[in-house]
């Protein structure tokens, strides 16, 4: 779709989440986020090789990647857990001027195997701008 976004014409962007793993092994690993309204999952997914993929729940808009176990090195002495997902947004007249929230409330979330303390990691909400390679391009025209 049309970058800097336009009133009343889609665009797709893609969402991509990396993980590394510094610490101990994690069990009971998920990463999530909540699609705004207005933000349309689009049903297409890439992981890495052998990683599930991540999967849309229409009733509470939150996108799941349950990882299950994650190890001790991904991402330092391994290559990094990676997962890319596309969505929507067709921006309406009221949001003209403005970026858009695409992905609200994400975290990653799991139990140190070593410690058994629960793990949450907040990460920042994803808008628009955040996804484009030049400054404006992700806010409405």
């Amino acid at each position: 779709g049309p970058l800097p976004l336009e009133v009343g014409k889609e665009t797709t962007f893609t969402i991509h989440w990396q993980i590394i793993n510094s610490g101990n092994d994690m069990n009971e690993v998920k990463v999530s986020g909540i699609l705004p309204a207005g933000i349309n999952w689009k049903n297409v997914v890439s992981v890495g090789s052998g990683q599930p993929e991540p999967i849309f729940n229409k009733n509470t808009s939150e996108v799941i990647w349950d990882l299950g176990v994650l190890p001790q090195g991904v991402g330092v002495i391994g290559a990094k857990y990676e997962a890319s997902f596309q969505v929507t947004v067709k921006p309406a007249i009221n949001q003209k001027g403005n970026s858009i929230l695409l992905l609200k409330d994400s975290r990653l979330s799991g139990t140190d195997t070593f410690t058994k303390q629960k793990i949450i990691v907040p990460a920042r909400d994803i808008y628009t701008n955040d996804l484009v390679d030049r400054p404006g391009e992700g806010t409405v025209q």
